[in-house]
């Protein structure tokens, strides 16, 4: 239906944005329903070369409506980023969750700064050991996404959790965002 307005003759210009952000959030909705599938084992990873940079504005444009006005959500990207070969709906639901998180994170009501930034690295061995679910990546040049945020930090305790399917520290959620991520 919002694609069907967008093709009214001159739809005013707020209508246009809002119509498009409909539009983009239905179709990461969709894309969640493929990655809970992927994540189920009954669904595909379709694999492309994207432009990271514009995954990532895009992404953050939809997330700027979600964001408590106390709150400033900062995009970071370096200098053009070479072309990944990913997920495109995976992609996107990570950088959803990790700024949903952070968002989360914080106390009721207090203002805070959440910042997602993304460069290229070159990870060695060592820091690749970091990665415990990618151990067979091989040392070189790559494109690293961070999240951070203004808050009070994860606990050692919990941090040995976050990425266990079904953990959560909130009261109410499944606790899939970052064993999915």
């Amino acid at each position: 239906n919002a694609e069907l307005l967008m093709m009214a003759p001159r739809p005013p210009r707020e209508q246009r944005r809002s119509l498009s952000l409909i539009t983009r959030a239905c179709q990461q909705a969709s894309q969640l329903t493929r990655q809970l599938l992927v994540f189920a084992g009954e669904g595909e990873v379709s694999l492309t070369t994207l432009d990271p940079t514009a995954m990532i504005a895009e992404t953050m444009e939809l997330l700027r409506g979600c964001v408590p006005d106390r709150v400033t959500l900062r995009c970071e990207l370096g200098a053009a980023l070479p072309p990944i070969r990913a997920d495109r709906a995976q992609l996107g639901r990570v950088v959803l969750t990790l700024v949903t998180n952070a968002l989360e994170a914080r106390a009721p009501n207090a203002a805070g700064t959440v910042v997602v930034d993304a460069g290229t690295e070159r990870l060695d061995v060592d820091a690749l050991k970091e990665f415990q679910h990618h151990s067979r990546a091989a040392p070189g040049r790559y494109v690293v996404l961070r999240v951070r945020d203004s808050g009070p930090g994860i606990d050692a305790t919990t941090m040995t959790r976050i990425f266990d399917p079904f953990f959560s520290t909130k009261s109410s959620g499944m606790g899939l965002g970052l064993s999915i991520v």
